[in-house]
């Protein structure tokens, strides 16, 4: 008659299975002798793994051993200043605070120190900043595009201003500017005063006399 198979034959008491010891109980169960107990690991062993609010352990169940220490490998970040510093971790001391992200300093959108929306020209002379074609009626004016809640009430001008032919010859210089009533809160009207040489239908650039040739419109 075949006796049956004992679990004991199968698996010896305390039978070691890499850095976890297998054994019975007496009532030849198989439990895993060297397992920490709940008191080790603190409450958050004590929660159900679930989604539901309380099956979360929270971070007061953690033991302080869980809480402290570094979770990331930082040293190859990139610099992200002091908050790429600060260890990943669930409490206080370890979360970036509102000093380190701090952006008093830094500039806002669209200010003078990233936006010029008013100023034309006051680089390097020859750069174009807008062209025209020449009317019948012989007034010379040209248009600059803006974007503001008002229409200008003066522009200032530094230097002078040149006109040149389609082809990129030079047709008139030393050019004055002045604004035009009829000017808006998108678009500007500028006329250049005694320019010569033009042809009636013809395409002209305008453009800086010297590198500080500038046109900034007021409001």
């Amino acid at each position: 008659m075949t006796r049956p198979i004992d679990i004991r034959d199968i698996v010896p008491r305390d039978a070691v299975l890499g850095d976890k010891r297998l054994g019975t109980d007496g009532d030849d169960n198989l439990v895993m002798t060297n397992q920490p107990d709940n008191s080790t690991i603190g409450t958050a062993a004590s929660r159900n793994i679930g989604t539901a609010e309380d099956q979360i352990p929270l971070n007061s169940d953690l033991p302080a051993s869980a809480k402290s220490g570094d979770y990331n490998d930082l040293d190859n970040l990139p610099i992200l200043g002091t908050a790429a510093e600060k260890d990943t971790g669930m409490s206080a001391e370890e979360l970036p605070t509102n000093s380190i992200l701090s952006m008093v300093g830094a500039s806002i959108n669209f200010t003078d120190n990233n936006l010029n929306p008013n100023i034309f020209g006051g680089v390097a002379p020859g750069h174009i900043i807008g062209d025209t074609i020449f009317p019948a009626n012989g007034v010379f004016d040209f248009t600059l595009q803006i974007l503001s809640n008002t229409a200008p009430v003066s522009i200032t001008t530094v230097g002078t201003f040149d006109v040149y032919d389609i082809l990129g010859s030079l047709t008139d210089s030393g050019l004055s500017a002045t604004l035009q009533g009829n000017s808006s809160n998108r678009t500007v009207v500028i006329n250049l005063t005694g320019a010569t040489g033009l042809t009636v239908g013809d395409k002209y650039t305008i453009r800086t006399g010297t590198a500080s040739s500038k046109i900034t419109v007021n409001f």
